[in-house]
């Protein structure tokens, strides 16, 4: 993870990446998974072959800049992107290919 990060400047693996002949994007997926588990109930529980990131783990990957939440996040950076148009353009009739923040 670390020398992805190192080398692509974020830490948002494609679910698909495979890295020096691992599925890293299946890890991180699985680490997503792993981090909303901390947050569940006792009946979320049952059945589950899963255990909760711990505290370092958590702290490990965040250090990396792992989103867990990455379609949240782009959500979010979308709309301030949509904002940023509509105040320069006063619409939001956004044309299909137009490219805002070098974002399309």
């Amino acid at each position: 993870m670390a020398t992805y990060h190192e080398r692509e400047g974020h830490a948002n693996v494609p679910r698909t990446h495979v890295e020096a002949g691992e599925s890293l994007g299946g890890w991180i997926t699985n680490q997503r998974k792993r981090y909303k588990a901390r947050s569940w109930s006792e009946a979320e529980w049952k059945g589950k072959k899963l255990s909760a990131l711990s505290d370092e783990e958590v702290q490990r990957l965040e250090a990396l800049g792992v989103l867990w939440d990455p379609l949240a996040d782009q959500q979010e950076r979308m709309y301030s992107l949509l904002a940023m148009y509509r105040e320069r353009e006063g619409h939001t009739n956004v044309p299909y290919t137009h490219v805002e923040a070098g974002e399309s």
